[in-house]
């Protein structure tokens, strides 16, 4: 049996020195600097800060559009209310409703709350995009993408638009990254994780779902690579789980159609070509980034090119097949999921470029030539032209009213027992009360006065109005009247004007029972001021 040695009989144990203080803080030092190296390198990091710099900066200057007004007057209901509208019209955007419920609760409705979602899901898809360009054309190229994806102007108008289009893009590009990790190593954690983001985007837009098109292309190629029969089979079973989830939602939105979609027209020639500067929100970047997108369609190793080109172009071309169909969806807000996408390729066609610093002018280009696109989508009045650089269809205007405006009036003026009515004719003016009533103090509370019925009260988005006008007026001694457009004013000290959306009844009724006092016009609206005769 071995006796065990004890250390006395080993002789003396000679501990090394301890190092120096100094020297220990100058190793840490050094491998701190070289984490940071290492961070400020990653292709994600820059374009992620860039991105939510750009979106948050001027995002409370813009004031809120028709569709932006639609989302605070849902929101703002209570869960209850909101759900039941749901079950008769929007129910498409109805995550994004509830979840802007929650924030505002949480958060508050200031503009710059609202649109903070949008800030951070344009963050997230500028991490997602740096991280695909590098996983299909290495790090520089992955850079390069997200960075460009940050100077569009239309990531910027969007980030600080109170719609889901932002966080839709943010979920396919999440998605998308998602699909390369699983083609690489198909764990099912990672196919999981793909589902959960498909699931995101159709239950924000189901419209965007038509990006499973180039998923189907990718999937397609690696598998005639490998010939790995699993590939296909697990995609599909993260397809149908995905859409099994979301099949209540199809079903309800399949009910509400025509009354969503009805109005948007087929694209023509003209419309189909006019659609890619509105996609960017600008002409030149979106020149420049079609330039830099056909670079690595053109050279030798194209594969990582010809798979980030299917994402990029199939669903538009699946979108403009349907399009032609009973519903048109052939709209700019509609087909911004896609960005991402151009962004990737666009970033590869940069870093290709030789010299080096070509891609620095390339990067230095798409940026300046869009200062004045990204100056123009934070103005006060630009959220109204949703079709920019493009005139807006259908007779629309493409300034915002300024409801700020006329809020700030009404409330310096305001009396105790003051009455207000709201023009409400055509379906541009359908947002007027809900503008007006977002810029009012919450605690100054004015009878509608030819309102029969609310909108929550209804369970929809539209208000009732009053069958009999003469008799819903009260005995309100002052009036405020709220109109889109100008209203001249006159000698008899009575409303009228081309441009008063109220109905003949209803100013017959005032003008039999009140006269004007004063008229203040702003920017596409006019606040009117009657007092009893």
């Amino acid at each position: 049996m071995t006796r065990p040695v004890h250390a006395a009989a080993r002789g003396p144990v000679r501990a090394d020195p301890p190092e120096p203080t100094d020297a220990r803080s100058r190793r840490d030092s050094r491998g701190a600097r070289a984490r940071s190296a290492r961070l400020l390198r990653s292709s994600w990091l820059v374009p992620a800060l860039l991105t939510f710099a750009l979106g948050t900066y001027g995002a409370s200057r813009p004031g809120m559009w028709q569709d932006e007004l639609a989302t605070w007057a849902s929101a703002s209901r209570s869960t209850r209310d909101l759900l039941g509208m749901l079950h008769n019209v929007d129910a498409v955007h109805g995550t994004y409703y509830l979840l802007i419920h929650e924030w505002i609760r949480v958060f508050g409705d200031s503009l710059t709350s609202m649109r903070m979602p949008g800030v951070l899901a344009v963050t997230g898809a500028a991490v997602c995009v740096a991280l695909t360009g590098q996983r299909l054309f290495g790090p520089r190229s992955g850079l390069t993408a997200g960075l460009l994806f940050a100077a569009v102007p239309a990531v910027s108008r969007y980030a600080q638009e109170v719609r889901s289009y932002a966080l839709v893009a943010g979920a396919v590009a999440a998605a998308t990254l998602f699909l390369f990790r699983a083609l690489e190593r198909g764990t099912w954690p990672r196919w999981l994780g793909y589902a959960c983001c498909l699931t995101t985007a159709g239950a924000f837009h189901l419209a965007s779902l038509t990006f499973l098109s180039g998923h189907a292309a990718v999937v397609l190629l690696r598998w005639r690579d490998g010939r790995d029969g699993r590939l296909p089979l697990r995609w599909l079973v993260s397809v149908t789980a995905a859409a099994a989830s979301l099949l209540p939602l199809v079903l309800i939105g399949q009910r509400q159609l025509h009354r969503q979609l009805g109005w948007i027209e087929r694209p023509t020639f003209a419309k189909t070509w006019r659609m890619w500067p509105e996609l960017f929100y600008s002409v030149p970047v979106s020149l420049v980034l079609l330039v830099l997108a056909l670079l690595p369609l053109l050279q030798r190793r194209r594969r990582p090119a010809v798979e980030a080109a299917l994402l990029a172009v199939l669903p538009l071309a699946v979108l403009w097949a349907v399009s032609h169909g009973e519903i048109s969806y052939w709209l700019n807000r509609y087909l911004f999921f896609t960005v991402p996408a151009w962004a990737v390729l666009a970033g590869a066609g940069a870093a290709a470029l030789r010299p080096r610093l070509l891609t620095v002018g390339a990067l230095v280009l798409a940026a300046a030539v869009g200062v004045p696109d990204q100056r123009f989508v934070r103005q006060a009045d630009s959220h109204s032209w949703y079709s920019y650089p493009v005139a807006v269809p259908y007779g629309g205007s493409p300034s915002t009213p300024d409801f700020m405006g006329a809020g700030d009036v009404i409330a310096q003026g305001h009396r105790p027992g003051d009455g207000i009515v709201y023009s409400r004719g055509p379906w541009f003016d359908h947002y007027l009360d809900a503008g007006v009533r977002y810029a009012l103090p919450r605690s100054l509370a004015m009878r509608d006065v030819f309102l029969a019925e609310s909108a929550a009260h209804r369970r929809d988005l539209w208000t009732l109005e009053c069958s009999n006008s003469a008799k819903c007026l009260g005995d309100e001694p002052r009036v405020w009247v709220v109109t889109l457009g100008s209203v001249p004013e006159r000698t008899d000290r009575r409303l009228d004007g081309p441009d008063i959306k109220l109905i003949k009844p209803e100013i017959d009724a005032l003008n039999q029972a009140y006269e004007v006092e004063r008229t203040v016009q702003l920017r596409d609206v006019t606040v009117t001021l009657m007092v009893r005769r």
